[in-house]
């Protein structure tokens, strides 16, 4: 044990538990074990756990909360909110002005609805892109393309799934189907906004 109660007051205790606090204007309190704990709750506070679950917290003007274990989780719900978790289906979502939704997974998908709307997954499955003023299209990489709006009038609207036991498009709701939901660009870009919902 050593103790030092001057300004910044230290005290270390090195064992199976190491703990180091000083308690001044940025409090720090450590314990690097099997479950590691940082902790500052000053005007930026600060928790730290490395372990099976690491956890870092900032509930200052920028909150920031991770989570990088099995599911990693980063949380900032500010101007610009981001929240990511990068296991078996990684997803990123940033609701501000320029909202962005990533899943690169077995079904990747990147969604920006801002002034250039950008709905994309590059994978096996279709492609749906939609770059502002150009005309949106709806492209089936496969031996089945689908929608393709290549003429001066963008498509503004419509409801498409993608059935996974049939393995294409359709254009009514059925069973097992992603269904993908075209609205008019709000943000004055010409194009369209898309998203996915499974049902």
């Amino acid at each position: 044990l050593v103790s030092a109660p001057g300004p910044r007051p230290l005290v270390s205790a090195p064992g199976p538990r190491l703990l180091v606090s000083s308690p001044g204007p940025r409090p720090l309190v450590s314990s690097p074990g099997p479950r590691p704990l940082v902790s500052a709750p000053g005007p930026r506070p600060l928790v730290s756990a490395t372990g099976p679950r690491l956890v870092v917290s900032s509930p200052g003007p920028r909150p920031l909360v991770s989570s990088p274990g099995p599911r990693l989780v980063v949380s900032s719900p500010g101007p610009r909110p981001l929240v990511s978790s990068p296991g078996p289906r990684l997803v990123v979502s940033s609701p501000g002005p320029r909202p962005v939704v990533s899943s690169p997974g077995p079904r990747p998908l990147v969604s920006s609805p801002g002034p250039r709307p950008l709905v994309s997954s590059p994978g096996p499955r279709p492609l749906v892109s939609s770059p502002g003023p150009r005309p949106l299209v709806v492209s089936s990489p496969g031996p089945r393309p689908l929608v393709s709006s290549p003429g001066p009038r963008p498509l503004t609207g419509g409801l498409f799934s993608w059935s996974q036991t049939a393995d294409r498009w359709c254009l009514h709701p059925v069973p097992d189907c992603w269904s993908l939901l075209l609205v008019p660009d709000r943000w004055g870009g010409g194009g369209v906004s898309a998203g996915f919902l499974k049902y």
